[in-house]
């Protein structure tokens, strides 16, 4: 149920019912047009011959209809046309309806279709099962959609303050783009400027042993080795598998995982073991060498497209190696051995890992004091990218937020 002071409307008592179907001709071409998710508009979705279009009978669009998508109602789905879909068409899975503008407004109703509140309500009236194809919301129901409806001067004064107010939300959303996209993505690189002082780190550690390096190899007690392969599932009930997604930014996150179904015959070197090295080597490109230091107990292995390795303690603090693989130095080397014939998984094989360069006969006390080093400054670039990402939730929160408040009589 709507909660607002101002009178609630069915659909009904806007709009009208508009049927402009016609014949498609095969020798024609005729663009079609799709509705975005949560009120953001009706846009052209493909252009196509007519003789590829297989129902023949399709609906022409207007400037100023109101078109909804019949499947995706409950996220969303309704818009106004604009003068870019003037003339297009649409199946009938796009019913098209006039509003009468007396009483509510298309700047009204354009915010409207932008609200949750709309969107849950479009759920409540579906019907059919949960599978994105089948919940349907039909338009018999689509009548009984609400609308809070003040008098059209108030809807005026309400689209001014939240149009304001939004544009200075996304503007803001504009201005957070780029960090955003690194902070809240899994990329290996350190891409944001919250994370620059981490990069000067890491290259003064390149620095400080380009006249010392030897390869990787000669610290491993095992060499890289790739995960098993066996089917998985959320929901199985045998061994937990790490995922490569666990390794996000070169941080551990231990609910990215799968389980085996039961009744794998596995290996005790597929285990993994406290302060083994788990490393991608296949990926997106910029996520292969991902890697981390295993730290739990708990009885787990990992995924097919991850390999773990294992330093001689007496040569090597897996951090300072996990550190390593982080620097430019060895970013760039990483990438420089990627290859892949799919832009999606590209790989890197166990000789061009081991042969990583590597600082050569550092001594266990210089490793400890440049982990040291850099987990201090690693802790401070997960606080501050933590404050980030809160800050970018609560950015994403306010324009639903304004919306809501503005439909019920708050602003």
């Amino acid at each position: 149920m709507i909660e607002s002071r101002f009178p609630i409307l069915t659909f009904e008592k806007i709009m009208q019912r508009v049927d402009r179907r016609f014949s498609i001709d095969d020798v024609d071409e005729y663009q079609c047009v799709g509705v975005r998710l949560y009120g953001q508009g009706a846009f052209i979705r493909e252009t196509k011959p007519g003789a590829l279009i297989k129902r023949k009978q399709q609906w022409l669009l207007r400037a100023g209809d109101v078109v909804y998508n019949k499947l995706f109602a409950w996220k969303g789905t309704f818009a106004i046309a604009d003068a870019n879909v003037d003339g297009c068409i649409v199946s009938d899975k796009f019913p098209t309806y006039s509003l009468n503008t007396r009483v509510v407004t298309p700047e009204f109703l354009s915010l409207w279709f932008r609200s949750p509140q709309l969107a849950y309500e479009a759920q409540l009236l579906s019907k059919g099962a949960a599978a994105l194809s089948k919940l349907t919301l039909n338009p018999p129901d689509f009548w009984r959609l609400p609308i809070p409806a003040p008098s059209v001067e108030e809807q005026e004064r309400i689209v001014n303050r939240v149009t304001t107010m939004i544009r200075k939300c996304e503007f803001t959303i504009s201005c957070r783009a780029r960090i955003d996209a690194v902070v809240q993505g899994r990329r290996a690189g350190i891409g944001s400027e919250v994370r620059l002082l981490m990069t000067a780190a890491l290259r003064a550690l390149n620095e400080a042993m380009r006249t010392k390096l030897g390869i990787l190899d000669a610290v491993l007690t095992l060499r890289p080795r790739s995960g098993p392969s066996f089917a998985c599932s959320q929901n199985g009930e045998g061994i937990p598998v790490i995922m490569p997604s666990a390794l996000g930014g070169f941080r551990f996150d231990g609910s990215k995982r799968l389980h085996g179904f039961g009744g794998e015959i596995l290996k005790e070197a597929d285990i993994l073991s406290q302060d083994d090295i788990l490393i991608s080597r296949g990926n997106k490109r910029d996520q292969v060498g991902l890697c981390i230091v295993y730290k739990n107990s708990e009885r787990v292995t990992y995924a097919n497209l991850l390999m773990k390795m294992r330093v001689d303690p007496a040569k090597a603090l897996p951090d300072f190696v996990k550190y390593w693989i982080m620097t430019p130095l060895a970013r760039t080397y990483v990438l420089q051995n990627t290859k892949g014939t799919s832009p999606s998984i590209q790989k890197i094989n166990q000789q061009a890992l081991i042969n990583m360069p590597f600082p050569a006969n550092l001594t266990l006390v210089e490793q400890e004091r440049w982990v040291k080093y850099l987990d201090a400054i690693f802790a401070k670039v997960d606080s501050c990218e933590a404050l980030l990402r809160a800050q970018y939730q609560d950015v994403e929160r306010l324009i639903p937020s304004i919306l809501s408040k503005a439909f019920r009589g708050e602003l």
